[in-house]
This record gives structure tokens, sequence and C-alpha cells, in this order.
């Protein structure tokens, strides 16, 4: 957690000059990104997904508003937040309006640490709470706990994944909605698209220098690098943390969500990210932690 400091000067000056009233886009809404932009409509029925674009038409990132029930019962206060995928379909973050919190077991609101066990856990597309439904979640937790109401106190473990103590229904509720069905996510889906490719000739050159490439080209990038197994690579992850310092924060955040889904992040690699002011920055302005 060392890469998440409490107290940080710079939070939230990604978004300090946000505004796109044009749009209709609170300045808050895009956490990740201080720019103007452009929204694209998904042209399926029933699909509130916006393709966030810059105001030179290049694609940023895929936006959704959500709302929905964390339990049938009524009891629990409802979800409301903003998602974020990458260009390329991969979770990028979330935001969290300051004035509906996410709550678990009593209506507690998530502290720092429940939001980064949050994110984590969606960042993990492989998740083993892949299998279950919520009524697994309380089996799996009574054998563990045997509390009668196990999802509600305990910390539960799926596998070796830790979800947020007393909010298990909404670690899998937000999970089921950013890892399935992202078909959806397609520019072809979306009026606005600039074509975007990268030749398996050009992976290695542009992988070396990213500085030179658009966010939506970095995302395919390297969703192509994981696909043919580079970025399990020690020289590829240091070559990529390496060139951090020179990026914008939205860069960097990509870069950093696609290492840590890979199965073996190398320490050192790890601790340059733990390092960056900007990812820390991004992560917190995803919160009220950093309003």
């Amino acid at each position: 957690m060392k890469w998440m400091p409490v107290i940080m000067s710079i939070l939230f000056s990604l978004v300090s000059n946000f505004n796109d009233k044009e749009n209709g886009v609170k300045p808050e809404a895009y956490p990740l990104y201080a720019g103007k932009v452009q929204l694209s409509s998904s042209s399926l029925k029933d699909d509130s997904t916006k393709l966030v674009s810059d105001v030179a038409g290049n694609p940023l990132f895929y936006s959704r508003e959500v709302l929905t029930e964390a339990c049938e019962t009524g009891v629990c206060y409802p979800i409301q937040l903003t998602l974020f995928w990458d260009y390329a379909g991969s979770f990028l973050g979330f935001s969290v309006p300051a004035e509906f919190p996410l709550t678990k077991d009593g209506h507690k609101e998530f502290s720092e640490l429940d939001y980064f066990l949050l994110f984590t856990l969606l960042n993990h597309p492989d998740s083993k709470i892949s299998k279950f439904t919520k009524r697994d979640l309380v089996k799996v937790n009574q054998k563990k706990q045997d509390e009668s109401d196990a999802v509600s106190g305990a910390t539960i473990k799926v596998s070796n994944e830790t979800l947020v103590s007393g909010a298990a229904f909404t670690c899998l509720s937000l999970w089921n909605i950013v890892n399935k069905n992202t078909e959806n996510l397609d520019p072809k889906n979306f009026e606005r698209t600039t074509s975007v490719s990268i030749s398996t000739e050009d992976l290695d050159s542009k992988l070396s220098s990213l500085k030179n490439l658009s966010v939506g080209e970095l995302a395919l990038l390297l969703q192509q690098a994981q696909n043919e197994k580079l970025l399990r690579k020690f020289e590829i992850q240091m070559q990529l943390v390496n060139q951090l310092e020179g990026l914008p924060a939205l860069q960097s955040l990509i870069i950093s969500n696609y290492l840590n889904r890979e199965k073996y992040l190398y320490p050192e690699a790890n601790e340059v990210l733990k390092k960056d002011k900007k990812i820390a920055a991004c992560f917190l302005g995803m919160t009220h932690f950093g309003s």
C-alpha cells in the first residue's frame, strides 16, 4: 500500500482544469483525464456506455454510469458510480461521487483500503469470484467463519483473494459488470472512432518508446503484448516502468493495470509502480478521499 500515501498535495490536480459543459459532463466525472472530451453514444439498444475521446477525436476510454442494488433485500444502499474501461476493453478504474460513497455492513462508508481492495479485484479478470453466486459467497464464508450472516461481518476470501469486509455482494456485483459481457466495448458500436492498430512487426519498437503513442494505441499495444505473453518477461516489465516518468497520469495507470494483471510482477517493477505519484493520485482521485 506504499504507493497510496494518505496525504498528497497533487490529489485531484488531474481534474482541476476539466470543464465540458457542452457535453453536460460534470468536472469530477473523469478523474483520470484533465482535458476536454467528446462523447460518443453506443449504437446498441439499452447500452448506456460512452466512448470518451479527446477534442481531436482520439479515443481515451469507455465510460458507463452504474446504478444497481448490492443485495435483493432492500437493506443495502444502492451502488452508484462510474466505471471505466480502456480502449482495448480492459478495466481502467471507477469514479465514486463524494455524495454517494460505497458502503458496507451497517452502512459504514468504504475506507481507503476498502477501495484499494475493490480496485484490485476489479482489475483481475481471471478472478475465482467468477465461479461464485451471492449464495455461494455466503456458504464459503460460513464454512470458514461459522457465522449466520457471514457476508456482512468477516473478511471473505475467495481462493487467495480478499473481498471487502462487509461488502462481498458489492464486490461480486461490480466484478460481474466490469468483466462479463464486455463485447459491447467495440469501436464499431460508436459514432466517433479513430482507427488504431498495432502490427506485430511494430510491437517491440513501440514497447521501447511509448511517449508518442495515443492513449488508445497504448491500451491496444499492451493488450497485444499481453496476448503474446510479452508482459510476463522481466525485461519488458522494466522497459515499461522505466518510461513512467515521462508519461501522463492516464497512460501510467494503464501500464500499471496491465502489469498488475500478470500472474507475476517482478519486485523491481513493482517498486517503481509504488513510487509513481501519478498512479497514486489517479487511484485516490477515483474516490472521495481525493477531494
